[in-house]
């Protein structure tokens, strides 16, 4: 299937898989995914997404400022204007009414000042005999971290989330707008996901949540979980509510009150009818990427346990 399998020191050999696309390349090792943006050239504007050009804001040869709009594209039903990185002499390259794809150069820029502007010159000297030490190889030492902890199970440190969500809180409180805060916005702005809204404009009818990514390398919990089950089925969505146990939660014997958790936030104060429109995956987290199996009779217990669970649960709640 095109993967790469790599033997490492240590006996492990884990699956590798590549791809490259118009902004970065995404390397995958057993699951878990590291992104190696690629370099920016500020004279090229291209698109990060693909759509339909609409039209250009500015004619060829024109001056356009530092964040000038210079066109307006469509993507999923949505008008977004694109913007010149710099200043500068443009060229326009597409042509209003075609379809772009993903890194499509829509115009190029001849900058005011092209003193401002360095390119990446590729090494052609020989490897220092102090790798690790030469300022030269900066980035191949960040590339070999990022691959130490994509191997390792890479997670967001939740400091420097939370530190992040501070930092734009602050930000907001600063422009004067106080009653704005970051907690009022849909979670998948911050994690990078779709609203139920943008799922059901696109014609789907199934959304997952909770999946044991989600859970541990976006840090989601219950109370997440239990916000976007709301929200989806207040659009008329089917959700696919994800439990299961980590390896850590099984051998401490916390399967049933991990699951019975995760079973509560996704089902907290259903109605009747929205009852109907929840189906529950169970996935034993700890059989993923850890080369343990779980058995049919291990699966079929927790399973049962589960319907038990929604049984007294729909009498409790409706």
């Amino acid at each position: 299937d095109h993967g790469l399998l790599l033997t490492l020191a240590d006996g492990r050999s884990p699956v590798v898989y590549a791809e490259e696309d118009a902004n970065c390349m995404r390397v995958n090792i057993d699951g878990r995914t590291a992104t190696f943006t690629h370099e920016v050239d500020p004279t090229q504007l291209r698109s990060q997404m693909p759509g339909k050009l609409v039209r250009y804001l500015v004619q060829d040869g024109d001056h356009v400022d530092a964040n000038q709009p210079f066109c307006e594209i469509e993507v999923m039903k949505m008008y977004l204007q694109l913007k010149a990185s710099i200043p500068g002499k443009i060229t326009l390259k597409g042509m209003p009414g075609t379809t772009i794809t993903a890194g499509k150069v829509l115009a190029t820029i001849d900058p005011d000042d092209a003193d401002n502007i360095v390119s990446i010159a590729v090494c052609k000297q020989a490897w220092p005999e102090n790798l690790m030490a030469a300022a030269e190889v900066s980035g191949v030492r960040a590339a070999v971290t990022a691959c130490h902890n994509l191997i390792s199970g890479y997670e967001l440190p939740k400091d420097m989330f939370e530190r992040g969500v501070a930092s734009v809180e602050a930000g907001l409180a600063a422009a004067g707008d106080a009653k704005f805060a970051l907690s009022s916005l849909p979670l998948p702005w911050l994690q990078e996901g779709l609203s139920a809204e943008q799922v059901k404009d696109l014609g789907l009818g199934y959304v997952i949540l909770g999946h044991s990514e989600r859970r541990h390398v976006f840090r989601e919990n219950d109370a997440d979980i239990k916000k976007k089950t709301k929200a989806a089925l207040q659009q008329g969505l089917i959700v696919i509510a994800c439990v299961g146990e980590t390896l850590e939660d099984r051998e401490a014997g916390r399967t049933e009150q991990v699951v019975l958790s995760q079973l509560k936030a996704a089902t907290d104060g259903l109605s009747d009818a929205e009852w109907k429109n929840i189906v529950v995956a169970y996935e034993p987290v700890w059989a993923i990427g850890t080369g343990k199996v779980a058995s049919p009779q291990q699966a079929q217990d927790v399973i049962a346990f589960i319907r038990k669970t929604i049984v007294q649960l729909q009498q409790d709640y409706v």
